[in-house]
């Protein structure tokens, strides 16, 4: 009966070890890729301060084009940058649509329309302003 105690001792606490074991690579895994989704979220955030920058310098001169170099990925991702409703611009992982950053435009005319869409891939943004339109488009 002595050994059956043994053999069942060791055999649970063989479990033991495996479920803390697991445990713990579940909880890194999901810390790892909340990090990924952070970092990527805070390099997007970076890019559109460049292009909304660059969006109001050229609102402020008409028949202008202003060119801006931006990485063609983020956290190994490549991104698709958008104008939506004509005053927020937009980040959005291509791999993954849920993550994603915006901005507010703000401080420019409202007679302007503002349009266009980037992949990252290209690695320049060309923004044009031809009095009436700011035009986002590849370099």
């Amino acid at each position: 009966m002595k050994g059956q105690y043994r053999v069942i001792m060791e055999v649970l606490l063989f479990g033991i070890g495996v479920a803390i074991t697991s445990f713990i690579l579940v909880n890194f895994a999901n810390l790892q890729k909340n990090t990924a989704i952070v970092s990527t979220e805070d390099q997007m955030e970076t890019v559109l301060n460049s292009i909304t920058n660059g969006i109001v310098k050229a609102s402020q001169m008409p028949n202008s084009i202003i060119r801006i170099e931006i990485p063609k990925s983020v956290s190994g991702k490549t991104y698709k940058l958008f104008i939506q409703n004509k005053n927020n611009i937009v980040a959005v992982d291509l791999e993954d649509t849920s993550i994603s950053v915006s901005r507010k435009l703000f401080n420019l005319n409202e007679s302007l329309l503002i349009k266009g869409e980037v992949v990252s891939s290209a690695g320049i943004v060309e923004i044009k302003n031809d009095g009436s339109t700011i035009i986002m488009q590849r370099g």
